[in-house]
């Protein structure tokens, strides 16, 4: 479901292969995410380069996921919106919970 790649001590995620984090998808990313810092990441990117839509269970896994690294001293960033979803992000605020930068490239030099 969930592609990992590092750099350095840095996990950077992407959802393979999916355009929507939907409630079809949104409890195995969410299983995969909470794997990953309970295995003690303690710098997650969330590349949601390709995605178009989330709904509501998609926020969802990603407020329980900044939940849960938040209690295990983890970082959690997401980038690569589109305009879409971060119409959505602003309406409902979450632009002010979450640390969303525009590219991978800056998310690693804000954890420099």
């Amino acid at each position: 479901m969930l592609t990992i790649n590092y750099q350095n001590d840095i996990a950077i995620i992407h959802i393979k292969n999916e355009r929507k984090f939907t409630f079809f998808i949104a409890d195995k990313v969410k299983e995969e995410l909470h794997e990953l810092i309970n295995q003690n990441a303690t710098k997650i990117i969330f590349n949601l380069d390709g995605i178009v839509f989330i709904d509501s269970t998609g926020f969802a896994a990603l407020i329980s996921t900044l939940n849960l690294a938040k209690e295990k001293d983890c970082i959690f960033k997401i980038c690569n919106i589109s305009s879409g979803v971060m119409e959505l992000i602003e309406v409902t605020k979450l632009d002010s919970i979450f640390d969303i930068y525009s590219s991978v490239e800056e998310c690693i030099k804000s954890l420099e």
